[in-house]
């Protein structure tokens, strides 16, 4: 069972700045010309992980610890859809196996800018729902 806390409905705003910061840092990454892709990936799945907590601190849902994309996708209400989330479980895995393994795994510039796109929509959806 996956251990899960409620915070304060406020917590959704700090949660939000912090994905802004991060959205930011996949956006310098897409055009570094060096290091690892799989950390755009990465910092992709913070962004998402982060509006979705944020959404549910903001209903004042419990927020589960958990980096699983899924999961928190599940614990949304009834009706509340995040575009995209057919496939955006797979940027999971750069939040936990993939973060210790170097380049076993072919990302293109499509793979980048897709991880880049889902993690700008979630962003934007989440500060759409979470206003104050």
């Amino acid at each position: 069972m996956t251990k899960e806390q409620k915070f304060k409905k406020e917590y959704a705003f700090e949660l939000l700045k912090i994905a802004e910061g991060d959205l930011e840092t996949t956006k310098v990454l897409l055009s570094a010309s060096i290091g690892r892709k799989e950390n755009i990936c990465f910092n992709a799945q913070q962004v998402i992980e982060k509006s979705l907590k944020a959404i549910l601190c903001f209903l004042e849902l419990p927020v589960p610890f958990t980096h699983n994309l899924d999961i928190l996708i599940d614990r949304l209400p009834k009706g509340m859809t995040l575009n995209g989330s057919d496939n955006i479980n797979e940027l999971t895995e750069y939040a936990t196996i993939r973060r210790y393994e170097e380049g076993t795994f072919e990302l293109d510039a499509d793979d980048l800018k897709k991880a880049y796109e889902l993690a700008e929509s979630a962003l934007n959806w989440a500060q759409k729902t979470c206003v104050k």
